[in-house]
């Protein structure tokens, strides 16, 4: 068809509308359904050598492989090389952004090539350029690893390492290592386990890149464990460096170290191998950890146990970036997950929540429930600190619904920051006990840190029920596990023994409550700050001592309002008016005058006005009594003189009025 003609058929498709104008020169499809009928009801025969004839005029024209590969996957023949490297350079360029759309273009580019594995047995490549079928197996792997698609990337690369022989260690090492992180996301940890292990056995020389990258393989899985034992047994026959290794290898076993070393209570030596780490990692370019980006997750979890947030936001935040920029998102959720924590316990809620909410995202396209919940129990912790605890508490539930069976790190956590929701909503007795069964005799696989935040929770919920004996009791270990080079956790035995004293000896309890919250600001904790000084209030107002109690809330109020902390920053409100303090209300008012009554509708009072504009945004009275920092007795005495002034019975005339109004 010449151009007249083809311009022609276009005027006739745009009069009827089948097509529509698009940008200059281009016409689409009034809708998609029309498009497929339309090309559905073309001959197959015909459909391929359109595609055929379009790829051939986008290769004259130049056009990049992504464009051409659209056709080109559709009009390739059995053999066709160029074809297969037009459709291996397309997904090397929509691999990062599209990784299912790669995936889609590798399979078809093995599917042109012959299945002869020989050029592959000794890694030479195609004589004309074309990459080998275990190149384009070990790219596809990973691109299904990164789309969700697991199960067929664990295929892909088991079929890669039956191709591959037993000499050619560097390639069936990372073929390994993929196909394990597959297993992983898939809940099948043991099986990841066996791989790397039966693939260890057959490389002789444990030295060897190749074989070190395998090692720290086993390192990871066993940290998740929190088996300090047997992580330490494989990383005692690691060496700093070896012949061969590149700095991001070296980087990867430094970042192992400190983990080890912290679990052993070794605290100095954990930080010594954190700082050691931290120069190895800094020294390291991003193209260095092409294989072992997933172990640097250890160094920032480590730093933020040890209380070096500041150490850890910056070398998770590189890691976020690598992790991005190489398309390694198969583990981006865990850097997510460890940054939202650093945020969280700085008292950055809004962006702990963003990163928690990602990590979640992340999780749920890989379909990994360990990824997911990983996430979801940042978010979860996130919404209790800020006051959203409905939703809180369903997070909660959904971060240890996923848990897979492993008994790692991850299934404890959950169940914690389940426990801990509990407690902020005030479920506190139902709370506590979760709380305990997560903890256990302090064996099932958490941290110090943890256990420490667990102790002090404890102790806490037992002072506010009057068992001084049993916040005691939680106090005690709070600060057995506590130790003094990390300050943060220090500060919270401190704050525990507060607790438990407060019940009896209030007067002492404020001043240890003080000592916790100088000693939580300077580690950086500004949210427990702000929780030691509100204890600190409460204890001098239970002591007859008014103006420090006072002086204590204002602290506590302060803090809880710029960490967002609102369910908190509520409670500080309501016990400085019972001290007699006059609290404004969020972005005050004004008592008289030009923002005052006279200028109100229907003569309704400043606070009046207040309710009845959010009665009309669909809150409700407990909703109105949060956000006020007012009892709903109160609010129900305004809404009915709201009722009254209104001329109005119910709410939706309440409703109706204001949006007149407005």
């Amino acid at each position: 068809m010449d151009e007249a003609e083809a311009l022609a058929a276009l005027d006739v498709l745009t009069a009827r509308d089948v097509v529509r104008p698009a940008a200059v020169g281009r016409f689409r499809f009034r809708h998609p359904l029309v498009r497929h009928v339309a090309y559905a009801s073309t001959a197959a025969g015909w459909r391929l050598a359109a595609h055929d004839r379009v790829a051939a005029h986008l290769a004259g024209l130049g056009a990049p492989a992504a464009i051409r590969a659209h056709h080109v996957v559709r009009s390739a023949r059995f053999g066709d090389a160029s074809a297969a490297r037009t459709l291996v350079e397309a997904a090397g360029v929509v691999a990062a952004q599209a990784p299912a759309t790669a995936a889609y273009w590798l399979e078809a580019a093995l599917d042109l090539m012959p299945d002869d594995p020989a050029p592959d047995q000794n890694g030479a490549a195609p004589a004309d350029g074309s990459p080998t079928r275990v190149e384009l197996m070990l790219e596809l792997a990973h691109v299904q690893a990164v789309s969700g698609r697991a199960s067929e990337g664990r295929l892909t690369a088991r079929n890669l390492l039956n191709l591959l022989p037993t000499d050619d260690t560097i390639r069936r090492a990372r073929a390994v290592q993929l196909c394990a992180v597959m297993e992983r996301q898939l809940g099948r940890v043991h099986e990841a386990r066996a791989l790397v292990l039966d693939e260890l056995r057959g490389i002789s020389d444990r030295q060897a890149p190749a074989a070190v990258l395998l090692r720290i393989r086993l390192v990871f899985d066993r940290i998740q464990r929190i088996d300090i034992r047997g992580s330490q047994a494989v990383l005692d026959t690691i060496p700093e460096s070896a012949p061969g290794w590149g700095p991001g290898l070296k980087a990867a076993i430094a970042s192992m170290r400190p983990m080890t070393a912290y679990g052993a209570g070794k605290i100095s030596e954990a930080i010594a191998y954190a700082e050691a780490g931290d120069r190895l990692f800094s020294a390291a370019s991003d193209n260095d950890f092409t294989d072992c980006l997933d172990c640097m997750v250890w160094l920032g979890f480590c730093e933020i146990f040890l209380g070096r947030y500041e150490a850890a936001l910056r070398h998770l935040e590189r890691c976020v970036s690598i992790a991005r920029s190489t398309g390694q998102t198969y583990i981006l959720g865990y850097f997510l997950a460890g940054y939202s924590r650093a945020l969280l316990l700085q008292g950055r809620l809004a962006e702990a929540a963003a990163a928690a909410d990602e990590a979640a995202a992340v999780g749920r396209e890989l379909r990994s429930r360990e990824v997911v919940a990983y996430g979801v129990m940042q978010q979860c912790l996130a919404a209790s600190w800020a006051g959203d605890h409905e939703f809180a508490l369903k997070l909660g539930d959904e971060a240890v619904a996923n848990d897979t069976g492993s008994g790692e790190w991850w299934t404890a956590m959950a169940c914690v920051a389940r426990a801990c929701a509990m407690v902020n909503a005030g479920r506190l007795e139902e709370g506590s006990a979760a709380l305990i069964e997560a903890c256990g005799d302090g064996t099932k696989g958490l941290d110090m840190s943890t256990l420490t935040m667990c102790a002090e929770t404890l102790a806490w919920v037992r002072g506010v029920q009057g068992d001084a004996q049993d916040a005691s009791y939680w106090a005690d270990i709070a600060g057995a596990l506590a130790v003094e080079e990390v300050v943060g956790d220090t500060g919270l035995a401190r704050l525990a023994r507060a607790h438990a004293l407060r019940v009896h000896e209030p007067a002492r309890a404020a001043v240890l409550a003080a000592e916790a919250a100088d000693m939580l600001r300077a580690a950086g904790r500004l949210p427990d700050a702000g929780r030691a000084e509100f204890t600190a209030g409460l204890a001098n107002g239970a002591a007859g001592l008014r103006a420090p109690a006072r002086e204590r809330l204002r602290v506590a109020a302060e803090i809880f309002e710029s960490c967002g902390m609102h369910g908190p920053h509520a409670q500080a409100v309501r016990e400085q008016r019972r001290l007699g303090v006059r609290v404004p209300a969020p972005g005050g008012r004004a008592a008289s005058g030009a923002g005052g009554r006279g200028n109100a509708p229907y003569g309704l009072s400043p606070r009046e006005l207040e309710i009845a504009q959010l009665v009309a945004e669909g809150r409700s009275n407990q909703q109105i009594a949060e956000q006020l920092f007012l009892s709903v007795r109160t609010v129900e005495t305004h809404l009915s003189r709201v009722f009254a002034k209104i001329g109005v019975t119910s709410r939706v005339g309440v409703a109706t009025a204001m949006n007149r109004h407005d």
